[in-house]
């Protein structure tokens, strides 16, 4: 574990009309590694864009380099904190080579999500929550590729991270459903409902948001984080991940795909339960991920099936964000604070909101038949 000490100064590149178009940051950070108590201390200089374009940034780095920067020798603050070293590549392209690559190169987008949901990013939650859940994807789907007992742990921390992000996505896509939807409603009655609306959203959204940053500051993280540096480090690989990668990638897909359908059959049996629809969602998701993964093994192939994996994942998506806005509504209408215009507007949301769930269980059912026709599996194995 590390402890990082950031003073940043921010310069701002401006046009004539004193838009800003290109934000640079100046960063004297010192790291303190806490296994060691190592001190390390370096500066670092970040570009970006506001609002210019990329050849103003590639024009902003030039200078920069010109100017004595150089690349970057660590992922990020923290890993040089810790002085990490990414491991050397394997040059075999065995099915575990594969599978930890791509487990390495989430990590390192988490660890830069983490950092901008520290610095106030309002997107960078969402980030983090996407990160964590290909994470536990690929390590759910492929699984048989690795021995012992650490990887259900992992797994289990990556989703409850997930779910922690989860928080303030919800809270967001229910406040812009509802707030799109006030838009049909008489102006008087419409202001009455939004005003109300926006308050509770508001509350509820910051304490999720530092339900999060809780998370990020506790020991839970700090663990998971462990977890996955060891695993990158040092994978507890089974016999079966020294296999040839696509023809055990595409195992390990036909065997998740074999669940989808029977979460899929039962799901359909009884479309007005939500549960096993949900089911189906979360592991079309988890199997969309996975398929992700593997593009660069398999080819175009499996970015079809992700691609289709996704309309399955985003029809059980509407259904569920259909639900939750329901479900918020009923609970604003009987809240002391809502008065009875308010009220009365949410009623009738509430059932726009139910019809617009019934109606995403349809678009679920076509989506799952296209996807059952086309053989998307079979493909990969040509």
């Amino acid at each position: 574990m590390g402890r990082v000490v950031n003073e940043r100064t921010v310069r701002h590149l401006l046009d004539a009309s004193g838009a800003v178009l290109i934000e640079v940051a100046d960063d004297h950070v010192t790291g303190i590694s806490l296994a060691d108590d190592r001190t390390h201390r370096w500066r670092e200089v970040e570009a970006e864009i506001v609002e210019g374009t990329r050849e103003q940034l590639a024009a902003t780095v030039d200078v920069l380099v010109s100017g004595g920067a150089r690349p970057a020798s660590s992922p990020s603050k923290l890993a040089r904190a810790l002085d990490y070293r990414r491991p050397e590549p394997r040059r075999s392209k065995s099915a575990g080579d594969v599978v930890v690559g791509y487990v390495a190169r989430q990590r390192d987008l988490l660890i830069t999500a983490d950092r901008a949901v520290r610095d106030g990013s309002p997107s960078a939650g969402l980030d983090a929550r996407t990160v964590c859940r290909r994470l536990a994807s690929a390590l759910t789907v492929f699984a048989p590729l690795f021995d012992g007992v650490a990887l259900p742990e992992l797994r289990d921390s990556l989703r409850a991270a997930s779910a922690t992000f989860d928080g303030a996505r919800d809270v967001r896509s229910a406040r812009q459903r509802l707030v799109d939807q006030l838009t049909e409603e008489p102006a008087p009655y419409r202001e009455r409902a939004r005003t109300r609306l926006e308050q509770a959203c508001g509350d509820r959204l910051t304490r999720v948001t530092d339900r999060a940053a809780r998370f990020l500051r506790g020991q839970d993280y700090l663990t998971m984080l462990r977890a996955l540096d060891d695993l990158i480090a040092t994978p507890p690989l089974a016999k079966r991940a020294q296999r040839a990668a696509a023809r055990e990638l595409v195992a390990l897909l036909t065997a998740g795909w074999r669940r989808l359908a029977e979460l899929a059959e039962a799901a359909l049996a009884d479309p007005s339960r939500t549960s096993p629809l949900q089911d189906v969602g979360d592991w079309a998701t988890t199997m969309r991920y996975a398929a992700e993964s593997t593009v660069g093994t398999l080819g175009p192939d499996a970015a079809v099936l992700a691609t289709s994996l996704e309309e399955l994942q985003e029809s059980v998506e509407e259904h569920l964000d259909a639900q939750r806005a329901a479900d918020l509504l009923a609970s604003l209408a009987i809240e002391s604070d809502t008065d009875g215009v308010a009220g009365f507007i949410f009623g009738r949301l509430h059932a726009i909101e139910q019809n617009l769930a019934h109606a995403a269980v349809d678009d679920f059912t076509d989506a799952w038949d296209r996807i059952e026709d086309g053989e998307l599996v079979a493909a990969l194995g040509h």
